[in-house]
This record gives structure tokens, C-alpha cells and sequence, in this order.
């Protein structure tokens, strides 16, 4: 999500944003709030768990990746040993 950029819903249930303009930010309105509904905000849905707050994309390929690598080093080492240059770990065995 953006900087200074809040997402809730009203006691309606009505989506609405918040965006807090920072010191660096413009030149007019600093440290100011304003307040937007859901129909000024396109709001395209994405991986999220609460429909409000999405995951990163680049936070998720980076999980995806490592897990990718872990499996394949597990793999290496279950099917030709353990390398000589670094010890086995306890997650490995």
C-alpha cells in the first residue's frame, strides 16, 4: 500500500481511503487528511486475505523463489549428499 494511504469501512460498510499528505509530499494542504470514497479510488482486488489490504507481489515472488530454492537444495542433498563446504543443517535431515 502506498504511504500515508489507510483503507476501512464506514458503519455502513461503504470502503473509504484515507490519505495523509506529509510534509514532503506538495507544496499546498501539508500534513493534512483527506478522505475518499470508493468511488474516487480505483481499487483493482489482488492477492489479499481481507478484501481491504493486498499482499506485495514482489513480497510474494521473493517467498515463492526461496521456497523454490530450499526444495531444490533439499532435494540435491537427499539425492547426492550433503557438500563438503558447509554443514548440514538441522531443517534439511
Amino acid at each position: 500500500m502506498p504511504d500515508g494511504m489507510n483503507v476501512d469501512r464506514d458503519e455502513h460498510g461503504w470502503l473509504y481511503y484515507e490519505y495523509s499528505v506529509g510534509a514532503d509530499d506538495a507544496p499546498i494542504n501539508k500534513n493534512s487528511t483527506f478522505r475518499l470514497t470508493s468511488f474516487n479510488v480505483p481499487h483493482i482486488p489482488g492477492l489479499g486475505f481481507d478484501g481491504l489490504v493486498d499482499y506485495s507481489l514482489i513480497a510474494m515472488a521473493k517467498n515463492a523463489i526461496g521456497m523454490a530454492i530450499a526444495g531444490v537444495r533439499r532435494s540435491t542433498e537427499r539425492s547426492f549428499g550433503a557438500p563438503r563446504h558447509y554443514k548440514r543443517s538441522a531443517a534439511c535431515a
